[in-house]
């Protein structure tokens, strides 16, 4: 893979890593797909040949709405009861988007069936203004002893004022037993994302 240069150590490495080996410093540079050169991910032209720096399609905004659309559409499909996963009513951590928050509080309560591996400091959030979108990265392991056919984990966005903005969601189907699932929850907001929290962490099964 081509490699770009860190802003900060001026070390050189893979442009598909998130940070730089060296220093930690978040990696926010790209590789031009027309010259080579290197460019800011951000960057509306390659500075080099001139490029036009498209998007991909999972950063277009209407790319997620259609996916959560779909995302709350398909449990009504269903007709069998919620396994008791749900941590929807009882207390859960606040984490500060700035823009990759550091956890510092986990959850209080261990679930039957679904586990936040790590808690929420094993949970990492950022913000993308350039495309007003919000990932939250972790993972879930499944302790039951069987396949659920379908799992969800939420969470609820605020802004700086603690006003609620959305939601960040990511679902998996066939979470079999003993299985972690890498989640990686997506929310859309066009006003800056400052905390968010775990709202909801659920899964089904409709077999016999």
């Amino acid at each position: 893979m081509p490699n770009v240069t860190c802003s900060n150590c001026e070390t050189e490495f893979d442009s598909k890593e998130k940070k730089c080996p060296s220093c930690g410093t978040k990696n926010r540079l790209k590789i031009c797909p027309i010259c080579g050169g290197q460019m800011a991910k951000s960057a509306k032209r390659c500075p080099k040949c001139g490029a036009k720096n498209k998007k991909p399609i999972y950063k277009r905004w209407w790319f997620w709405v259609l996916i959560i659309y779909l995302v709350y559409r398909i449990p009504l499909f269903f007709t069998k009861d919620n396994i008791g996963t749900s941590q929807t009513g009882t207390e859960q951590p606040t984490v500060t988007v700035t823009p990759t928050p550091t956890p510092t509080q986990t959850p209080t309560k261990d679930l039957e069936v679904l586990e936040l591996v790590g808690g929420m400091d094993s949970v990492e959030g950022i913000y993308d203004e350039n495309v007003g979108s919000i990932h939250i990265t972790g993972q879930v392991r499944n302790n039951g002893d069987k396949m659920l056919d379908y799992a969800s984990v939420q969470f609820s966005l605020y802004d700086e004022a603690g006003n609620l903005l959305g939601t960040a969601m990511d679902n998996i189907v066939n979470f079999d037993a003993g299985e972690t699932w890498q989640f990686d929850a997506v929310g859309i907001s066009n006003v800056p994302v400052d905390t968010y929290r775990l709202s909801d962490l659920s899964g089904n099964y409709y077999g016999f």
